[in-house]
């Protein structure tokens, strides 16, 4: 795991970032700038971005954000699909477990497909500047290299201890703390979650930048 990935949020410049990632629509340009983050470590820069470009920073924010819910969608359908199967008459026993099977596989392949290729096409149309570059053939060619494969692994390894740690976190506030700080407690883990983020999507970016530059 890059070290510079690592160190990267700890700056003034992500002070920002934490104030308005949990405020609507401003959380955009917090989105723009992980973004922002990505794109400079394609190419192997780790200082943090100046907060500038605000304009560019909103509409890869809200772009990064509408590839998430597009590639997201299709599992959402189907574990809605599983809820309305769960709470319909049962016929026979071997036909309603066979259809819960059947639609519990294809959720799995939809999480895994949203998991995998959702960064790959944000990181593409940030990559490239273009909405349709989330779709292209490119995308999925650069995807499928070991260079993404490997950043990703370590991105997934990353955001599943960072996971842990802030419900370990969340979980000790609500034991330790009165009721009352835990309103106060956990909106400030969620609004800190934003540090991890810059991490997440600079190991993706670094990861996106060798399978381009393994193009040429």
């Amino acid at each position: 795991m890059s070290l510079a990935a690592l160190k990267r949020p700890f700056g003034s410049r992500a002070f920002l970032g934490i104030l308005i990632a949990w405020i609507p629509v401003l959380e955009f340009f917090s989105t723009g700038y992980k973004m922002a983050c990505a794109r400079t470590a394609m190419s192997g820069k780790y200082q943090l971005p100046q907060w500038k470009y605000w304009k560019q920073l909103f509409i890869f924010g809200l772009g990064a954000r509408v590839l998430q819910i597009l590639y997201i969608l299709p599992a959402a359908i189907t574990m809605y699909s599983l809820y309305l199967l769960s709470k319909s008459p049962i016929t026979t026993v071997i036909t309603f477990v066979g259809a819960i099977r059947n639609l519990f596989i294809v959720l799995l392949v939809f999480l895994v497909v949203a998991a995998f290729f959702g960064p790959a096409a944000i990181l593409n149309y940030v990559a490239e500047g273009k909405f349709k570059a989330a779709f292209s053939f490119r995308m999925l060619k650069r995807a499928f290299s070991l260079a993404y494969l490997k950043g990703w692994a370590l991105a997934a390894i990353y955001s599943i201890l960072i996971l842990g740690l802030f419900f370990a976190l969340v979980y000790a506030a609500g034991i330790i703390v009165s009721e009352t700080l835990n309103y106060l407690i956990i909106p400030v883990l969620f609004i800190l979650l934003f540090l991890p983020g810059v991490t997440i999507w600079t190991l993706l970016g670094e990861a996106w930048g060798k399978s381009i530059a393994r193009e040429y």
